[in-house]
């Protein structure tokens, strides 16, 4: 005599676990999608951040290039002046030695850039700081673009969206004038 199991629910079961399987990978993606949105989002305002700080290491540069003729920085205060105009016209060991800016620029940090910057520039929602942190004047053999002499400037620049902190950039780039 043969006797046959009760089958009553086995199919049940199963589409039970198909529908656990499909509603976990259906949560996988749905995770996957949101981090994706929340990656590209920082993404974006780190690199809006980074465009503010390039835009006023331009606006920088033209200072720097430009002084004595232009004072001030285009779009830019100047909140250290002395300080300023004297890493613009001597080498580092020159103005570190100096009164206006020994203490200042001890420290590369981005709280030193912010407290003891020597150009200030506001683009729309981000302030940037930017600091000389060293500056080197070289002489070269003719038959160059230093013929006379170059000077490099490495500098600092901070730039933070100013209603949202967390959007920053910290940037430190080399400049040369040639003599």
């Amino acid at each position: 005599m043969l006797v046959r199991g009760n089958n009553k629910g086995f199919a049940l079961v199963i589409t039970m676990l198909f529908a656990m399987i499909a509603l976990a990978l259906t949560g996988a993606l749905l995770y996957m999608v949101t981090q994706s949105t929340l990656m590209t989002g920082i993404g974006q305002r780190y690199a809006t951040a980074l465009d503010a700080s390039k835009g006023s290491m331009e606006i920088t540069f033209v200072f720097i290039r430009d002084y004595p003729d232009t004072m001030t920085p285009a779009a830019g205060t100047l909140p250290n002046a002395p300080c300023a105009y004297e890493k613009i016209q001597h080498e580092t060991s020159k103005w570190v030695s100096s009164t206006l800016c020994t203490a200042i620029d001890s420290d590369d940090s981005v709280d030193a850039v912010k407290t003891n910057s020597d150009v200030i520039i506001v683009l729309g929602l981000y302030t940037t700081w930017s600091k000389i942190v060293n500056t080197r004047i070289t002489k070269t053999a003719s038959g160059t673009d230093c013929e006379s002499g170059c000077t490099y400037y490495t500098i600092e620049s901070y730039t933070e969206n100013t209603s949202r902190p967390m959007e920053n950039a910290h940037v430190t780039s080399v400049y040369m004038t040639a003599e």
